[in-house]
């Protein structure tokens, strides 16, 4: 099992994924702030912005689809700023996983380095042992 997970680790592209997580972090947070100004503004449709079925044409009816319209349209405004919050959230934690996986390459390398250091010890601490 754990070869099947090493294997498909080794297939990322890494340097690709840490090129790219500056991008997506920048992406996210102007998808962010362009929600985010947009949850401010505040501005009703018109009557004539709104799809009026051709039965109901009183002002009573009108007023019932108009209030429907708001309430969806400030639905939507509510899923798209937490979509955009979730989105940025997953984009804050690929920056951090990037970073993590960074300092475990770096990490690995050092003890690859004091593994092959070790080793030559040991060969020649046999090797002294051998010729005496």
């Amino acid at each position: 099992m754990a070869i099947s997970w090493i294997a498909a680790f080794k297939k990322i592209p890494w340097t690709e994924v840490m090129s790219a997580a500056p991008t997506v972090v920048q992406g996210t947070k102007t998808l962010w702030d362009r929600v985010r100004g947009r949850g401010t503004e505040t501005g009703a449709p018109n009557a004539s912005e709104a799809q009026t079925s051709p039965d109901d044409v009183t002002a009573a009816g009108i007023d019932r689809r108009l209030r429907a319209l708001e309430a969806a349209m400030a639905e939507s405004k509510s899923e798209a700023q937490s979509s955009a919050q979730l989105v940025g959230s997953l984009a804050k934690q690929n920056a951090r996983l990037v970073e993590a996986v960074a300092i475990l390459r770096v990490r690995t390398r050092l003890l690859l380095g004091f593994c092959l250091l070790l080793t030559f010890a040991l060969l020649g601490i046999v090797l002294w042992v051998h010729g005496r």
